[in-house]
C-alpha cells in the first residue's frame, strides 16, 4: 500500500516513515534500523493501532515522531511540535492534516510498548558498534567493560567490625 496515496489509510509500511527521522541527510538511523526490523519488531509485540481509514497515529507514524522528539533540540521536543511536524508530512503527503491538538500523538505514543522500543534500541546499538572504524579498536578488540572486583580479608575482630558480615551469613 502506498504511503502517499489521496485518502487512502496511513499504511503499516515504515518506508517513507523512516526516511523521513529528521528530514536531513546523514542520519544513521536508516542504516542501522531497517523498514523490515523495525515492522518485525511491532508484529513480535502484537502492537497494531490506529488501522481505521481516518486514523493518523499508526505505530510507525507515531515512532517516527517519537524518535524525532527525542533528538530534537529543547525547544523543539514538546507533543505540539511533534504534531506540528506529523501535520507538516500529512499536507506534503496531500492528506487532511490533523487537529492541531496534541492528546492523538500522546495517546499513541503511550501505545508504543517498551519492548519493541528496547529491541530496536539493541538492534540500532548491534548495527552501531559493527560498524565502528578498526583504528577506533584497541588491539583489533571491542572492549567491553564489567566490574568483578571482589577484595578477600583475613577473618579478624578488627576487620569484622570495621567491615561487618551480613546478619544472614557465619
Amino acid at each position: 500500500m502506498s504511503f502517499h496515496q489521496g485518502r487512502e489509510p496511513l499504511p503499516r509500511r515504515f518506508r517513507l516513515v523512516l526516511l523521513s527521522v529528521m528530514q536531513a541527510t546523514g542520519l544513521p538511523f536508516p542504516d542501522v534500523l531497517t523498514e523490515e526490523e523495525i515492522e518485525h519488531a511491532f508484529d513480535e509485540e502484537g502492537c497494531s493501532f490506529a488501522e481505521e481509514e481516518d486514523d493518523t497515529f499508526t505505530p510507525s507514524l507515531t515512532l517516527w515522531r517519537f524518535l524525532s522528539q527525542v533528538i530534537q533540540k529543547q525547544e523543539n521536543r514538546s507533543c505540539l511540535s511533534a504534531v506540528s511536524r506529523i501535520i507538516v508530512l500529512l499536507v506534503v503527503l496531500g492528506r487532511k492534516p490533523c487537529d492541531y491538538n496534541n492528546g492523538g500523538y500522546c495517546k499513541g505514543r503511550a501505545k508504543l510498548p517498551e519492548k519493541v522500543i528496547e529491541r530496536l534500541a539493541v538492534h540500532v546499538a548491534h548495527n552501531c558498534e559493527q560498524e565502528i572504524p578498526e583504528d577506533w579498536l584497541w588491539k583489533n578488540h571491542h572492549v567491553k567493560l564489567a566490574d568483578g572486583t571482589t577484595i578477600s580479608l583475613e577473618d579478624t575482630p578488627e576487620n569484622q567490625e570495621e567491615y561487618p558480615q551480613q546478619a544472614s551469613q557465619k
